[in-house]
């Protein structure tokens, strides 16, 4: 394959990008392209973190050019950095702010862009010439899962695997009518890195280089745009759209994945928006695998490149021609015929209880069908010693102040078996979702683990009447007043203000007045921009009036990764 494979543009005039209120041609394209080649330096690895669909394009396309080797984590956490400085050498980083990778060159496109002095059209290059010596068909992609059922794994992937699947999702999502592809997903995740960058180059349409979070921003940019449009998008925001009524003009057609997504929220957004909806089946290890209409097919078709064969023990096989070749599936199917199928849910997914079986799946389903809950989930904690204390907890993003506990139990006693309603249930302001929509395994993790701290938040019964307020997190960002003409190179937050967060937290905590702080004992700084959590403890003293607290945070680094550090502890006196 050579780039006219990946670059199926009929003209140098065509539109590639629309940027806001400017049209980006296929010769700016090149032109910047060739601008960048000269002064960027060469480098083995590409970290590609940039927003913008532009930049992070003529990344992309400058790092095939050059043959390097592109990285795409499932995240940029400080502890995901860390890792890939440790794992990979010679590192260019792409993005608008510099992540902070000390071993890593960081180089800001966009600037550099803004800065170019403007080149004679007549010594542009064509297509041809300037990827004249690139090979596509060479493994030159490194991808990790998002890492929802445990740590990240990489897998390798040349870049021929995502143009010939970008070929085969023409038909089922009609790209012959020649859409706008607009997306709330990151192009950085293998999701968006298909559809909403791969996809469009190979099949020769235009991308909205902005990535809308909101339902108002996807609205307002289908309103001013006035074009028609596919729109790449996740369960979450498909939900978010319903719950907020937004009408969302000139939509071609949507493209869901990352979560099921339920048939009657299928349907219900088909006739909103009066479009058409397909849902798209696949993993990072293998990509696409097959299609559905939500709304009107239960079953799921395999791509043409894809073969499912059941192996000895029951489980099925992925046979096809990409880089991976053969994969065992991490979901149950069952039904196959003619490499059609039904999923039955995701092996890591499934909870055995007293000896009846579901999934997380199914009762997230029916948990997020209440009309009053905005978001949540369930969880089945690993730390139980024994199987009775295996039991569920669930986390609610509530839309309704009055809405219980004891509604809530109410509600899911018709709808799932007694053994799997929660025993704990948590309100909280905000799932930590990444920005596919996923829930990662170690971020629900770490929030169970910070809002069991709390013992006396724990609501543990089927009638508490009340909605707690588990916000016991604060972060002293690093342009505080507190920190001027202290510190300048590492701000170290004064012990004052810390004990002012333990006060504030208090307030939330407890309805006691605090008479004093007792003593309080800093164990180690606490720097700025760093996540902190209140944890309050009764003293074991029969009608004692003091409470014991700890400031605590998480560590992020490679060795340490989750491990709790004590950063104050103390004890507090109340009426």
């Amino acid at each position: 394959m050579n780039i006219h494979s990946l670059l199926a543009y009929q003209s140098l005039t065509d539109t590639i990008v629309y940027q806001d209120d400017k049209k980006i041609s296929l010769q700016q394209l090149i032109d910047d392209l060739s601008y960048l080649d000269k002064i960027l330096p060469e480098s083995q690895y590409l970290l590609n973190l940039f927003e913008d669909r532009y930049y992070f394009l003529l990344g992309l396309l400058l790092g095939i050019k050059r043959n390097a080797i592109h990285l795409f984590p499932a995240n940029t956490s400080p502890y995901t950095l860390e890792f890939l400085e440790k794992k990979y050498s010679q590192i260019l980083i792409l993005n608008n702010t510099d992540p902070g990778v000390n071993k890593a060159v960081f180089i800001n496109i966009e600037q550099l862009l803004r800065e170019k002095i403007t080149i004679d059209n007549s010594i542009s290059l064509s297509l041809g010439d300037f990827f004249n010596k690139s090979f596509i068909n060479e493994k030159r992609v490194i991808i990790f899962t998002s890492g929802s059922t445990g740590d990240p794994k990489p897998f390798t992937k040349n870049w021929s695997d995502f143009i010939a699947l970008a070929r085969q999702l023409a038909q089922p999502l009609a790209l012959r009518h020649k859409p706008v592809i607009l997306a709330t997903v990151p192009a950085q995740h293998m999701y968006g890195l298909e559809t909403s960058i791969i996809m469009p180059l190979v099949n020769g349409l235009s991308i909205y280089a902005s990535r809308p979070f909101y339902p108002a921003d996807i609205e307002a940019i289908l309103v001013k745009q006035r074009r028609s449009t596919l729109l790449i998008t996740t369960p979450v925001h498909i939900r978010a759209c319903l719950k907020t009524e937004v009408t969302l003009p000139f939509l071609q057609g949507v493209l869901s994945a990352t979560a099921p997504l339920d048939a009657n929220m299928a349907k219900l957004f088909e006739q909103k928006q009066n479009t058409a909806l397909v849902e798209i089946y696949g993993c990072t290890e293998v990509g696409v695998i097959a299609t559905r209409q939500t709304a009107r097919e239960k079953y799921w078709s395999c791509l043409a490149d894809i073969e499912l064969k059941k192996s000895s023990d029951g489980d099925y096989n992925i046979k096809t021609q990409r880089s991976i070749q053969t994969f065992i599936l991490n979901d149950y199917i069952c039904e196959v015929r003619d490499n059609r199928f039904l999923l039955n849910g995701r092996k890591a997914d499934i909870i055995n209880l007293a000896g009846k079986r579901t999934s997380l799946a199914y009762l997230n389903h029916h948990l997020l069908d209440h009309k009053d809950i905005i978001d949540g989930c369930f969880y089945q904690p690993d730390d139980a010693p024994n199987e009775s204390q295996q039991r569920l907890i669930v986390f609610i993003v509530a839309d309704s102040n009055t809405f219980t506990i004891k509604q809530l139990k109410e509600y899911l006693k018709i709808r799932i078996e007694p053994v799997f309603l929660p025993r704990r249930v948590y309100f909280i302001k905000q799932l930590p979702r990444n920005k596919t929509g996923k829930i990662l395994y170690k971020d629900i993790k770490s929030l169970y683990q910070v809002v069991t701290f709390n013992t006396y938040n724990t609501i543990a019964d089927t009638t508490a009447d009340t909605m707690p307020n588990n916000d016991y997190s604060f972060t002293i960002a690093n342009t505080h007043p507190c920190f001027a003409g202290h510190f300048p190179d590492n701000p170290v937050v004064p012990g004052a203000v810390v004990l002012e967060q333990v006060i504030l937290k208090w307030d939330i905590f407890s309805k006691h007045k605090i008479l004093s702080i007792d003593f309080a004992k800093f164990m180690q700084p606490v720097l700025a921009d760093i996540s902190c959590f209140v944890c309050f403890n009764p003293v074991k003293a029969r009608h004692s009036a003091k409470m014991e607290f700890v400031v605590k945070t998480l560590a992020t680094s490679v060795a340490e990764r989750g491990k709790e550090i004590i950063l104050c502890k103390g004890c507090l006196v109340h009426d």
